[in-house]
């Protein structure tokens, strides 16, 4: 039965493989229901989404008139680094310290002062594209899961009143990452056991947060100077005030020892269903006892 009213869902995932996947994934529900979904994607998932019913628009980094719909203006894509999405970010992580040898903490903190601060300088220059793109396509909700606030999205923005359209923020990674600071699990990417001591979590994050406050001080005063509301401190978004949802095995997860903040929902897992494609249990695996 289609719905009563078709909603124009527009997407922004974070540009990578497992965002932008999961974002299919959650979209190919609300396609199942009868409703439209957009997604604002790079020329590196350029025709990788229309198989699913998907619309893409291109987000250029020169104007808004050359945004397209690139289901009628398809263009040619290198096979280079830069056109591969798993690659790309596969040598950003290396580039800043994600992927190597040293302790989590080394890592975590390279993460805060290197990897964000490329996210933020890709914010800083596509947000008056979004904010464009708000305007021309005029979304009865949008999904988001960037790392880090899009003044543009945020409710508060002042360039463009969007604040009449809900948004909602999904986390793809393990929830830890975002829902760190309630003091009955450990931070995330820490390494550190569920079972505690509780003293070396908070060793770890005040470490982590005094390490990388010029990091935060930067995007907090950005982001206030763009109209959004304050960000908590050390932290580098807002969590949507509609709703926040996370895919995370529920065997897996850490609900038994705290539970969600308001406006959030766990699911299994949010991932895409691909009809074409087939998947065989390795042989090594089959024959192993339990899941």
């Amino acid at each position: 039965m289609p719905p009563k009213r078709a909603l124009n869902v527009l997407f922004y995932p974070t540009d990578a493989v497992g965002h932008v996947n999961a974002a299919t994934g959650i979209a190919q529900v609300l396609l199942g229901a009868g409703h439209r979904c957009v997604f604002i994607i790079s020329d590196k998932w350029l025709g990788k989404l229309t198989k699913y019913g998907i619309e893409e628009v291109l987000l250029e980094e020169t104007n808004t008139s050359s945004l397209a719909d690139t289901t009628t203006t398809p263009k040619q894509i290198d096979s280079n680094a830069n056109n591969d999405p798993a690659l790309y970010w596969a040598n950003l992580m290396k580039q800043t310290g994600t992927f190597t040898g040293l302790p989590p903490l080394t890592r975590l903190i390279n993460v805060r002062k290197n990897l964000y601060k490329t996210e933020m300088n890709d914010i800083e220059r596509l947000n008056p594209l979004i904010e464009g793109l708000l305007e021309r396509l005029k979304p009865d909700i949008i999904f988001t899961d960037q790392f880090i606030t899009v003044p543009a999205i945020d409710t508060a923005v002042p360039a463009i009143d969007t604040a009449g359209i809900p948004w909602v923020w999904w986390c793809s990674p393990n929830p830890l990452v975002f829902l760190d600071d309630d003091k009955l699990t450990p931070p995330g990417c820490s390494g550190l056991p569920a079972s505690g001591p509780m003293a070396e979590w908070q060793a770890f994050r005040s470490a982590v947060n005094e390490a990388s406050e010029e990091t935060w001080n930067y995007w907090n005063s950005y982001c206030v100077a763009k109209g959004v509301k304050p960000l908590n401190k050390y932290k580098y978004l807002n969590f949507s005030p509609y709703l926040n949802i996370y895919g995370f095995p529920l065997e897996l997860d850490y609900t038994d020892i705290r539970p969600l903040p308001p406006n959030w929902h766990q699911f299994d897992n949010l991932k895409r269903t691909d009809r074409d494609i087939t998947f065989e249990i390795p042989v090594p695996l089959r024959d192993r006892p339990g899941k």
